[in-house]
């Protein structure tokens, strides 16, 4: 059972029942409930929905009013067309032949970098397992452990 009420103002509820699902012979019993609502004005709402004897859940949702903010903000391909061509460019859509529209030459990068490290790693790990003893050592001697 579906209940949408307003929240802002005062107004009759919607309950809304949903046909109990009934599983044909070795057929699985889907557990998707779809319900239709009908159109709601703009403002605020809120939505409570029980299944059997179980605790109802609660959903807050707010209805717009449409306008311009809500229209599609992309243009048509009249006026992707007439932007292509007032700046000089080419129109043309992803499943047109791409082959058609003239790229530049692709650039050719001669430079190469070499990298020498100062020392062989295994140097590198000497030189940390020495200084970490030789700091060992030199706290034992002094006293501190």
């Amino acid at each position: 059972m579906l209940d949408v009420t307003r929240i802002d103002k005062q107004t009759a509820p919607i309950h809304l029942n949903a046909p109990r699902p009934t599983a044909a012979a070795g057929a699985d019993v889907s557990p998707t409930v779809e319900f239709t609502v009908p159109a709601l004005e703009a403002g605020g709402y809120t939505a409570r929905l029980r299944v059997g004897a179980g605790p109802a859940t609660r959903r807050d949702f707010a209805c717009e009013a449409g306008g311009d903010e809500w229209a599609d903000s992309r243009p048509d391909d009249e006026r992707l067309r007439a932007l292509a061509t007032a700046t000089g460019g080419t129109f043309a859509w992803a499943t047109d032949d791409m082959h058609s529209i003239p790229l530049p030459k692709p650039t050719v990068v001669s430079a190469e970098r070499h990298v020498v490290p100062v020392a062989p790693p295994w140097l590198w790990t000497l030189a940390a397992a020495l200084a970490f003893g030789m700091h060992w050592f030199a706290r034992r001697r002094s006293g501190l452990v």
